[in-house]
């Protein structure tokens, strides 16, 4: 069933009464904070398609307003987002679009001791917006609709530990051919201890978790997780955390007319990562490394590592620059085609940034990002390799505000 942008916007809100009318003497009391954003951008793009050959150039316009809506109460907290971007290129009207982004989240406190969070979201923007940030692979245009929610629950043990139950459901689905949605599951249970001097906070998190892609193969992978992690102040404004462990993954696939019979494929492998933040009067750099495992819709489950580096500084009261580079390097290979395989891409992008502010609530953008992106596929038979490189320059206007009703 698919609903419109109206009929989407009305269930949130019928959503949030519900929630808010649900708290027995608190209902709609104390106070409503509402945050209003509207952007105003034009940008260039030196390669609108990604093409390794003959890139083609074209400008975009995006008007972008953008909703968030709080209200906390002794036990019980409400958030709900709405944001849309109306998108409109100069040449190639066909990649005209809308993105959609609504989001609702509660938090409550059952008990003195217990703690529960329940979350929804809709996301829908391009397969060259967040499935390349989260899979650094570049395939194809298209839109990608993603439905996520699920619930938590937090006990605590003691004044310094706690336990946590999660489970996490997602759906993505895509609108071109050649694109393979896909189903995931995803529980996990954290217990978290503090240490005496409070600097420290020790974490074992185990978990298991389950894609299903809607391919003809009824593929699936099933993942066991096992990871130790610790965080750690080393001042006031930075912090170090490290997070190390072991994936067991199990892939199946039914047999078919290009399988002579049914795949069954196990993998194991070490998986964590490594961040360092500190934070400044002016400005803020981090510092991430990960390595995982993650669902695509083009290379089926894919091993996935990413290393950031992010740092902002603030020049003057009204100027602020931002520095961001990103690398990606994923990895997959392909039992289902009727030749094994293996595909290898490197996405590397920075970007550049200033931000000026040119009254209290009225700020102006300029950012530049180079983008590159390296594909490899190999077989026993041969191995082929191509390169794409994407510029972007934008300049926005964004008008922020935020309105307390009692």
């Amino acid at each position: 069933m698919k609903f419109t942008i109206y009929q989407r916007l009305v269930i949130i809100f019928l959503l949030t009464v519900f929630f808010a009318a649900s708290f027995p003497g608190q209902g709609f009391g104390g106070e409503h904070h509402v945050f209003t954003r509207l952007t105003v951008e034009e940008g260039y793009d030196s390669n609108i398609f990604w093409n390794t050959r003959n890139p083609e150039t074209d400008w975009m316009f995006t008007f972008s307003p953008h909703l968030t809506w709080e209200n906390s109460f002794p036990l019980n907290s409400l958030r709900a987002e709405a944001g849309m971007a109306f998108i409109k290129h100069k040449k190639h009207d066909e990649l005209n679009t809308q993105r959609e982004q609504y989001q609702l989240m509660w938090d409550t406190r059952l008990t003195p001791l217990l703690s529960g969070n329940l979350s929804g979201s809709y996301l829908k923007d391009t397969t060259f917006e967040s499935e390349l940030e989260e899979t650094g692979v570049v395939y194809s245009h298209t839109d990608r609709k993603r439905y996520s929610g699920g619930p938590q629950i937090t006990w605590l043990l003691s004044e310094r530990s706690q336990l946590s139950f999660s489970y996490q459901y997602s759906e993505v689905s895509y609108d071109k051919s050649g694109y393979v949605g896909y189903q995931t599951h995803d529980g996990s249970i954290l217990v978290s201890q503090y240490l005496h001097d409070g600097r420290a906070t020790l974490s074992w998190n185990n978990g298991y978790s389950r894609y299903d892609y809607n391919n003809q193969y009824n593929q699936s992978t099933d993942n066991f997780h096992s990871l130790l992690g610790l965080d750690y102040r080393l001042r006031e404004l930075s912090k170090i955390s490290i997070s190390s462990g072991i994936i067991y993954s199990e892939t199946q696939a039914a047999k078919n007319t290009i399988l002579s019979e049914s795949m069954h494929k196990k993998e194991r492998s070490g998986f964590g990562g490594i961040s360092f933040l500190y934070q400044h009067s002016k400005g803020n750099v981090s510092i991430v490394y990960s390595k995982d495992i993650s669902p695509s819709g083009s290379y089926g489950t894919i091993t996935r590592e990413k290393v950031s580096l992010s740092a902002d500084y603030s020049f003057l009261k009204t100027t602020t620059g931002t520095f961001r580079w990103v690398r990606i390097i994923s990895k997959s290979e392909d039992y289902l085609s009727g030749f094994q395989q293996k595909h290898k891409n490197d996405h590397f992008v920075y970007s550049i940034s200033l931000t000026h502010r040119l009254r209290k609530y009225i700020f102006l953008d300029l950012t530049y990002s180079p983008q590159i992106s390296k594909k490899i596929t190999s077989s026993s038979l041969s191995e082929t390799s191509e390169e794409g490189r994407r510029d972007t320059i934008f300049l926005k206007l964004r008008i922020d505000n935020n309105y307390k009703i009692q």
